[in-house]
């Protein structure tokens, strides 16, 4: 089953399936360009190089963000006249 795994309980069965990352991040409600998978960093040669996040890092950064729906509202509910750009628009409406 591909990674899944079943379980009885009290003589119900049920699929546990794993959650790849990809999946935390719509979850979380980030977008599908989210990008988590490592990130650049200067070296002291002011030359720029990738480094990839393992996927124990992945999830803690997923973790500890913040789901973009929720900030818009807390965002339209304390501070709307805030909001300037127009992407962040169609979250206050």
């Amino acid at each position: 089953m591909d990674g899944s795994h079943l379980m009885d309980i009290t003589g119900t069965r049920y699929v546990l399936a794993h959650i790849g990352t990809r999946m935390l991040f719509t979850a979380q409600g980030l977008p599908r360009d989210y990008v988590n998978e490592g990130g650049w960093e200067q070296d002291r040669d002011g030359g720029w190089n990738w480094r990839s996040f393992t996927k124990n890092t992945q999830v803690s950064c997923v973790g500890n963000s913040v789901c973009p729906p929720v900030a818009a509202a807390v965002v339209k509910a304390n501070c709307g006249q805030l909001a300037e750009r127009e992407d962040l628009q169609c979250l206050m409406n």
